[in-house]
């Protein structure tokens, strides 16, 4: 079972942490030539904006963060159609969320530019960053590293999201921790996502 972080300890964690596809028609007195431009591809922000929820947890610890290993929140994250995140969890609000970055598309598939985590601000692609899909629809994971600014060592962490109203498979170290009490009543009731997060 995962371990559940003690609100005390998380309020000394984050206290302080303050083209469409156009044919080109050239046309001579002899032949009519038609050579298509290629279509532009779907964006990621395009293909990934709108709500998210899931959870994050912490994986690896150092420093003034060694208590803090394996303690896990939920989560929510807004995508706009120019790629930009804002993450929050059960502690942080929207307005004053946990992390936020720009999202774009590369050949190699999805990165992102400079943002924050916490207090700390973040180097461009330095989130590892996959969209996969399986039966149950679309999951965002991230993955990164987090150095603390004004403490001591730091921690690694995965985040898990799936879009608002998505169900989620698996057992219960596998889904968000308010997930049965909190989000399903809200999807069954069409309601949007909320700003804050728990019953």
């Amino acid at each position: 079972m995962r371990k559940r972080a003690l609100p005390c300890l998380l309020c000394a964690l984050l206290l302080g942490l303050t083209l469409c596809a156009c044919g080109r028609r050239e046309e001579t007195t002899e032949v009519l030539v038609t050579a298509a431009e290629p279509a532009p591809r779907e964006t990621y922000a395009e293909s990934l904006a709108g709500d998210w929820y899931g959870w994050w947890h912490i994986t690896h610890t150092s420093g003034d963060w060694a208590k803090m290993y394996g303690d896990f929140w939920d989560c929510c994250a807004e995508i706009d159609e120019d790629g930009h995140l804002l993450l929050w969890d059960e502690v942080l609000t929207k307005d004053n969320c946990l992390a936020e970055t720009t999202l774009v598309r590369t050949d190699g598939g999805l990165r992102c530019v400079g943002g924050s985590m916490l207090d700390a601000p973040r180097e461009p692609e330095s989130w590892e960053l996959a969209v996969t899909q399986d039966g149950d629809g679309t999951l965002l994971t991230i993955s990164g590293h987090y150095d603390a600014v004004e403490k001591e060592g730091g921690f690694s962490y995965e985040i898990f999201l799936r879009p608002w109203g998505s169900l989620w498979p698996g057992k219960e170290s596998e889904i968000p921790y308010y997930y049965e009490d909190w989000y399903l009543p809200l999807i069954r009731a069409g309601s949007a996502m909320p700003d804050t997060i728990g019953p």
